[in-house]
């Protein structure tokens, strides 16, 4: 689905959404920020970059003040990025990455800040942080564990272990490695599908093998 431009400028503008100063908004064009799947090539590095620019914008721009000489120019003063407008655009980044990872088309619903998108963000935060947790302990066949009982143990180790995509890694071993083409639908007021019931089990079950790090995954498998 592809947004209008009422609907991309709500989505940046409004309070309901990342609350961003008319101003800023149209300063992020110039940074690369000009519709929402822009949002996919920015991380929390590359938005402190954006902040940084927008706290010291470079040129002059005419003095505003009515006392000023006939052409007085003053250097650009800078945009506002408040902390919230920058919490909020991070999670949107992170859920249309998110969104291309599991093949779903942005649409005004699925990016709502309340409740989608901070929903989405109280998933992901629990999924990088296991991600930089010390990795779980890979079973041991032994007298205790059986090789069938093993099986059961390795596969929730591996949805335990995330791995450099951020995706649990039991998406390397799913049964079946193409997946369909259409998601399934979403489940009400949330990122992913009522049939997954999570982010992280959608990422397992429509996390592509032909992304660029899938082999980097796989060996760590």
């Amino acid at each position: 689905m592809v947004l209008t431009a009422a609907q991309i400028t709500a989505f940046f503008e409004l309070p309901a959404g990342m609350a961003i100063p008319h101003d800023t908004r149209i300063q992020l064009q110039a940074e690369g920020i000009d519709d929402v799947d822009d949002l996919v090539d920015f991380d929390k590095e590359t938005l402190k970059q954006v902040a940084d620019n927008l706290r010291r914008p470079g040129g002059r721009v005419p003095n505003p003040d009515p006392g000023a000489a006939a052409g007085a120019m003053i250097p650009t003063p800078p945009f506002v990025f408040g902390a919230k407008s920058q919490m909020r655009l991070l999670a949107a980044c992170d859920l249309v990455r998110y969104y291309e990872t599991v093949g779903r088309e942005i649409t005004t619903g699925n990016i709502r800040w309340d409740p989608v998108i901070k929903n989405f963000a109280e998933q992901w935060r629990a999924l990088t942080n296991r991600k930089t947790a010390d990795d779980p302990e890979v079973p041991k066949i032994s007298k205790a564990l059986s090789v069938i009982k093993w099986t059961e143990a390795f596969v929730d180790f591996l949805y335990r272990s995330i791995g450099v995509r951020t995706i649990p890694l039991a998406y390397v071993t799913r049964k079946d490695a193409t997946v369909p083409v259409t998601a399934p639908p979403l489940a009400n007021n949330r990122p992913h599908s009522t049939e997954h019931g999570s982010v992280d089990a959608e990422l397992v079950a429509r996390a592509s093998h032909d992304h660029a790090l899938y082999r980097d995954d796989n060996s760590q498998v």
